[in-house]
């Protein structure tokens, strides 16, 4: 009921900003919206911190490159087409809840994402998952999933580098977000990425050069993080 219940922001102009200004900062806000199926999101959002205590959530740019084949034209039988091959580019800004076991905050007593000065964001993957999220990247190529070792074999290097429950054919990548020195790291089972240039950090891609994440608590529980869930509440 509160999920459908969200109010709709409206965007006004003050002063001197132009009136259809506004006008298009609303219509781009409603089209992002209904791309990005923000009523799913704001009822798993809401789920979330009533289970956990606290819900943390993702707001990015995503751009995607697809290969398509187009008929151009139809011949005298059904199998009888001329086809064309392209390439489709979808855009679009992008949100999604990141699963609290793997959100690391820079501090546990800073109670607001916005405050913190960094933060970590862990996710395991397939081998597949990865190549087709992170193909872009040069690097992504020497990657090498988890894979099972004897005894008497030497020791791979990304072993160094992963957790212990990181399966076999999975891929640990860490993304790692400074807002204080506007940095933005990629690892991927041990390979950095995203290097700017040789050996520079990339800065953090957004404008607003802040961590993009949000976070919002079930029940206070001081100035933590972390906040109170109904299984907390319950659990007398």
């Amino acid at each position: 009921k509160v999920a459908s219940a969200i109010p709709v922001p409206e965007f006004l102009s003050a002063g001197d900003e132009d009136y259809v200004r506004a006008q298009l900062l609303g219509d781009m806000y409603e089209y992002a919206d209904r791309v990005d199926d923000s009523d799913e999101l704001m009822f798993y959002a809401l789920l979330e911190a009533a289970v956990k205590g606290t819900v943390v959530g993702y707001e990015g740019y995503e751009e995607k490159i697809r290969t398509v084949r187009d008929i151009k034209e139809y011949g005298d039988g059904g199998d009888n087409l001329t086809i064309e091959n392209g390439t489709k580019v979808t855009r679009r800004l992008r949100g999604n809840i990141v699963p609290l076991e793997d959100f690391y905050p820079s501090s546990v007593g800073i109670r607001s994402i916005k405050d913190m000065p960094y933060c970590f964001w862990r996710t395991v993957m397939t081998d597949a998952e990865f190549k087709m999220t992170f193909a872009q990247y040069d690097k992504a190529a020497i990657v090498e999933p988890k894979t099972p070792t004897d005894a008497d074999e030497e020791r791979p290097y990304y072993l160094d580098y992963i957790s212990d429950d990181v399966g076999d054919g999975q891929i640990e990548l860490i993304r790692y977000y400074n807002q204080d020195t506007d940095e933005y790291i990629l690892i991927a089972n041990g390979i950095w990425l995203n290097p700017f240039g040789e050996e520079d950090i990339m800065p953090i891609p957004f404008a607003h050069k802040q961590l993009p994440f949000w976070s919002a608590i079930y029940e206070p529980f001081g100035n933590f993080f972390y906040g109170k869930s109904i299984p907390d509440k319950l659990k007398g």
